[in-house]
């Protein structure tokens, strides 16, 4: 275990390939960031500990491959770089328990293999790029705007009735 003060800056690939990296905090715990750079925890396949970000944007590559991530709390409104969460086959939750996350901008491939991601989302982009949801098998139901547009792969392998297009203001009450 590596123990990181809580509002530790992390900088570009500063855990990259950290295979054995289980924890950043005692287990039970949250640790809580506010900016991660490009590639951060990058391929720390055993990383668990529960983290919440508190900053707007998630930089690509930043949780890549990292397959025992299980939590993660986002604030509503984030910028999920691309690939920023591919692979993390084991995340189920983006947000606190019970809640739904509101979606900022997404990139390509930003949740792409999370096969165990349960959390209600809402989009309020206009456009959900190339392979955003692709293999996320269990995917929670997921709120669109009815003038958005979707790459032809966004949700492939997901399951489409739990794609609900909805004017997002009627959705206020939800939020």
């Amino acid at each position: 275990m590596v123990e990181l003060p809580n509002k530790t800056k992390i900088e570009e690939s500063a855990f990259e390939e950290c295979e054995s990296l289980e924890r950043i905090c005692p287990e039970g715990e949250v640790w809580i960031t506010g900016k991660l750079a490009s590639s951060a925890f990058s391929g720390c396949g055993s990383l668990q500990s529960v983290i919440k970000i508190t900053g707007k944007s998630i930089r690509d590559y930043a949780f890549y491959n990292c397959k025992k991530l299980k939590a993660i709390e986002l604030p509503n409104g984030a910028k999920i770089s691309e690939r920023a969460f591919e692979n993390c086959e084991s995340l189920k939750q983006i947000s606190q328990e019970g809640e739904i996350w509101v979606a900022g901008k997404l990139e390509a491939g930003a949740f792409e293999g999370c096969s165990s991601l349960v959390t209600p989302i809402v989009v309020t982009g206009k456009m959900i790029p190339e392979r955003v949801f692709c293999g996320c098998r269990n995917l929670g139901v997921v709120y669109l705007p009815l003038d958005i547009k979707v790459s032809k792969d966004a949700f492939e392998c997901c399951p489409a009735n739990r794609l609900l297009l909805s004017d997002l203001h009627a959705l206020k009450v939800l939020m």
